[in-house]
């Protein structure tokens, strides 16, 4: 229990120094607890629990008084790496209202989606390209690690077309081509979407 509650903490901390953009000046060097509260012009008692709740997740370490990041931090926290989990964070970000505890129970008390009052997803993705757009790069950043590695556990050299119903963005038919080049790769899903795939 102990464990799940300190997560909530550690949840928030790491959407707080993310959307502070504390991960992105730290991917430059390494700086001191006063050198990131010059840059981001916040006070350094309060930049000091979050970094040190940071370092507590192993997101950051704090080496001779400057903060570096981890190689965890380097590959999912950085929007320019290519395994970044920036689309997600970016969501939950935009979702916040979506998140909370009130909004949590009123789902399960109402039985609707707190993101999409009008009910279906895919209905809204359909009329409301931005919201697609949104969906479509959270997703991007879940399947693109998992999509590197499993195109090499499979055989598809027998094969001439892999066909991705629901790809998304495409990232496992980027991957799959990536690895396979005898194929030739077919995303299916709505025409919103196919637009951001393409």
């Amino acid at each position: 229990i102990w464990d799940i509650l300190m997560g909530l903490v550690g949840y928030r901390s790491v959407l707080v120094s993310y959307d502070l953009g504390i991960f992105e000046i730290l991917s430059d060097k390494s700086k001191s607890l006063a050198e990131l509260s010059n840059e981001l012009d916040v006070n350094q008692r309060p930049l000091e629990a979050l970094m040190n709740a940071n370092s507590a997740l192993k997101l950051v370490k704090n080496i001779e008084g400057k903060y570096k990041l981890t190689e965890i931090s380097e590959n999912y926290l950085i929007k320019t790496s290519p395994i970044s989990l920036a689309g997600v964070l970016d969501s939950f970000l935009a979702n916040k209202f979506s998140l909370s505890l009130d909004s949590l129970k009123q789902a399960v008390l109402t039985n609707k989606s707190q993101t999409y009052a009008e009910g279906d997803v895919f209905d809204n993705h359909e009329e409301q390209a931005d919201q697609a757009k949104a969906f479509t790069l959270a997703m991007h950043s879940i399947s693109v690690a998992p999509a590197t590695y499993w195109p090499n556990l499979f055989d598809f050299s027998g094969s001439n077309t892999f066909l991705d119903i629901g790809g998304g963005s495409g990232a496992h038919t980027i991957s799959v081509l990536h690895r396979w080049q005898n194929l030739t790769g077919i995303i299916f899903d709505i025409k919103n979407v196919c637009v951001i795939a393409q």
